[in-house]
């Protein structure tokens, strides 16, 4: 399996993960709201979680004692904070009566479909090695980098004496930067008392 083929994937198991988050909106008896040309459905808190019901996903609707077997499919038009608006076929809004309904949220799949295409054009158009490499090939660095050291700081490879004074110095540059500090304080202060 090549990095390609494990993106296609990684998108697909993304795409269950959602299908399963989205289960949180199906819901047993509930009834549409008549709106003009539109039929609304009334969800607690919709704004606030996620992922959302967004423009594009569809709503199943089924009779809950199971007297028919027919399914509605109606497609999400408008989302607002707590309402949904749903465009099922024009029999649907003709024969709906205020009876309730099992719905289903299915999400839309365009977005999923954007970004396998999207993984399946930048293999074709940039080639594999450059976003899925085969195998790594080792190039030069291209920055380059000059490390100077401290100019105080005694710079010997061998003992541990050297390693002492190079302590010694940085415990007094931190002396000295504290007592710096103190004292732009301390003049701040008499500056206020003038």
């Amino acid at each position: 399996m090549n990095y390609e083929e494990k993106f296609h994937t990684l998108l697909h198991m993304d795409e269950i993960v959602q299908l399963m988050h989205m289960r949180r909106y199906n819901q047993d008896r509930v009834c549409f709201i008549p709106n003009g040309e539109f039929l609304m459905l009334e969800i607690e808190n919709l704004a606030e979680r996620r992922p959302s019901i967004v423009i594009g996903d569809r709503i199943q609707a089924s009779d809950p004692l199971g007297h028919t077997n027919e399914i509605y499919e109606g497609n999400v038009t408008k989302v607002g904070a707590k309402h949904v608006y749903l465009k099922f076929s024009e029999l649907f809004h003709q024969m709906y009566n205020g009876e309730d309904y099992t719905i289903r949220v299915i999400p839309g799949r365009a977005s999923y479909k954007r970004q396998h295409h999207a993984v399946f054009l930048i293999s074709r158009n940039l080639g594999r090695n450059w976003l899925f490499p085969a195998k790594i090939e080792e190039k030069n660095a291209q920055i380059e980098f000059w490390y100077e050291p401290y100019p105080n700081i005694v710079n010997t490879n061998n003992s541990e004496s050297a390693n002492k004074r190079n302590v010694k110095l940085l415990v007094s540059l931190a002396k000295e930067i504290k007592i710096k500090k103190e004292l732009e304080e301390l003049n701040k202060n008499v500056l206020k008392l003038e």
